[in-house]
């Protein structure tokens, strides 16, 4: 199917990003695909998912290709490897059914689950405690152009090729299926607890391999969501826990949230997360359920923006005591810069920007923290080297008319944690493109470059901004 000329407006989940492009196309098969490169050789083409992404990554102004209709699931448990083919435009919640009434599972699951398959690995989408999903990715079919600019399809299967594959921002070509590692279905075991130190959260660890955390604003302590692989039954109050999840968690405090933000977000913020939202979580409650059950939430319930950071274990404590810092100064409570980091900050040319940025914002959710093993992947936030990454979440809930302050937070937060920390910013998630010191924080990108033009030698699926 192809749109009218301009005729659709494409708009993405954050309403954060609005595009008109020339042509819409929804593809139905790989074949489809390919015809549809024919007629629009020598334009500007991107795929789309489902569109959350709050980056400018999809963006196309000539033709959007909207691959939703390509989702089938073919499991394959010959060989050494079980995996499954999955159709590009699979959203994960159908791929994740599709598997478990099987028995099987992926390896890795992000918090939502309304992406696609394709859109998820080419941002390098991850949970907690595992590699990314990407980092499973076993190999790829790609629509694309010969250097001729004929439509063909490429498999990549290994070496650099799929490692610039596992998330290449859309800039190979039109994905069409992707051949993903599996595994069976397994429990988790998850409680909450406070904790006083970022030590004792990382200790934690040790016990409670995929737990995630979160760093309270205004409290500024710590809740530990505890989780590790179960071989024990599903325990009998599973069941409420979900009730208390969907009801208490997904929407009441998000309610508190969205009130918070739009009508009172100066006083009672901080005295919420002080003393409102330590009473809401339930601490002790040991609950063993199915995996995806366990590892997913509800953030897409609700419309909201969320800036995400990327760093290694070594740079996370002074990460979060930056982060403290430059919460507060957003809410107008210090005067001067951190000593620490005085150099650096006058040096990185963000004066004008850090104080325009005092009292402008105040931030009213958790602040999420979960743990990514290194990728092999050339430009995933979490490849290269030996440590542990770990993803630092910004989310605000704020009315898209509403949101100057926490883009002012966010420009200033990804500028300055890139210098201070090396900190790489979500290619999915509300960013500059390109991040700013991109060539410093990812050393991989030039092969990144040279395997995307090997695949791509028209640059027809070639975003400038990279």
């Amino acid at each position: 199917m192809v749109s009218e000329l301009g005729a659709t407006l494409w708009m993405n989940f954050g309403q954060n990003i609005t595009v008109t492009p020339e042509f819409y196309e929804t593809p139905h098969s790989e074949a489809e695909v390919l015809a549809l490169l024919r007629r629009h050789r020598g334009r500007e083409i991107r795929a789309v998912a489902s569109r959350h992404a709050w980056s400018r990554v999809a963006v196309a102004h000539g033709v959007m290709v909207d691959v939703g209709r390509i989702n089938s699931v073919e499991i394959q448990e010959a060989g050494t490897e079980p995996t499954a083919i999955v159709g590009a435009g699979c959203q994960i919640k159908r791929l994740v059914a599709e598997l478990g009434r099987a028995g099987w599972t992926t390896p890795s699951i992000g918090l939502i689950t309304e992406q696609t398959i394709a859109g998820a690995t080419s941002t390098a989408t991850h949970g907690s405690g595992r590699h990314c999903l990407s980092n499973y990715i076993r190999a790829m079919r790609v629509a694309t152009y010969d250097e001729g600019g004929k439509p063909v399809i490429r498999e990549i299967t290994g070496g650099a090729e799929l490692e610039a594959a596992r998330c290449a921002l859309g800039q190979m070509g039109i994905v069409t299926s992707i051949t993903i590692s599996i595994r069976r279905q397994f429990a988790v075991e998850e409680h909450f607890s406070r904790m006083a130190s970022l030590d004792a959260v990382l200790a934690a660890e040790a016990e409670y391999p995929l737990q995630q955390f979160f760093f309270l604003p205004w409290d500024w302590g710590f809740f530990g969501q505890h989780r590790r692989e179960s071989t024990a039954p599903r325990s009998f109050t599973a069941g409420l826990y979900r009730w208390f999840w969907s009801l208490g968690m997904d929407r009441g405090l998000h309610w508190i949230v969205i009130l918070l933000s739009r009508w009172l977000p100066d006083r009672c913020t901080p005295l919420f997360f002080r003393w409102g939202l330590p009473l809401l979580v339930p601490r002790g409650w040991r609950v063993v359920d199915r995996s995806d059950k366990q590892l997913t939430m509800g953030h897409h319930l609700y419309r909201h923006i969320e800036t995400e950071m990327f760093v290694t274990r070594s740079q996370l404590e002074p990460m979060l005591k930056f982060c403290r810092w430059l919460l507060e100064w957003s809410a107008g409570q210090h005067e001067t810069l951190p000593p620490e980091w005085d150099a650096a900050i006058n040096a990185s040319g963000q004066q004008s920007e850090i104080e325009a940025l005092r009292g402008q914002y105040r931030h009213h959710y958790p602040i999420c923290v979960r743990k990514i093993l290194p990728d092999q992947g050339l430009i995933t936030m979490s490849s290269g080297g030996s440590e542990a990454w770990y993803s630092v979440s910004f989310i605000s809930y704020a009315r898209p008319a509403d949101r100057a302050g926490f883009f002012r937070f966010s420009d200033v937060l990804i500028h300055l944690s890139g210098i201070l920390f090396n900190a790489r910013p979500h290619w999915g998630k509300y960013t500059p493109l390109p991040p700013p010191n991109v060539e410093t924080l990812y050393p991989q990108l030039p092969e990144f470059r040279r395997v995307r033009d090997q695949i791509d030698p028209t640059g027809a699926f070639r975003a400038p901004w990279l």
